[in-house]
């Protein structure tokens, strides 16, 4: 079948699609790479506070919502303490 649609543009097609999964994946991976970062600026910031339990380093390695992350990155830029962090996490998602 290749080489009967190699005359009619099908190899090129082939080409194409590949070239566009493989575009598609770099891009689900480079989202993932801006989650991960995200994640990781966060417990950086919290690190400065103190140290960052396990669970919560978990819990925030874990999420792959890019509004919760950015959320998160902001309570954590204003939080006074790990603990308060805690607290302002914990009281946002009973809202």
């Amino acid at each position: 079948c290749l080489s009967i649609c190699s005359g009619w543009g099908g190899t090129a097609t082939l080409s194409r699609t590949a070239a566009g999964k493989k575009k598609h994946l770099r891009g689900r991976l480079g989202a993932e790479g801006r989650l991960e970062g995200k994640a990781e600026s966060i417990i950086e910031f919290l690190e400065e506070l103190g140290p960052v339990p396990e669970e919560l380093r978990k819990k925030i390695m874990k999420e792959r919502d890019a509004e919760t992350l950015k959320g998160w990155l902001k309570l954590a830029a204003k939080a006074a303490s790990v603990e308060d962090f805690c607290f302002l996490l914990d009281s946002r998602e009973k809202i």
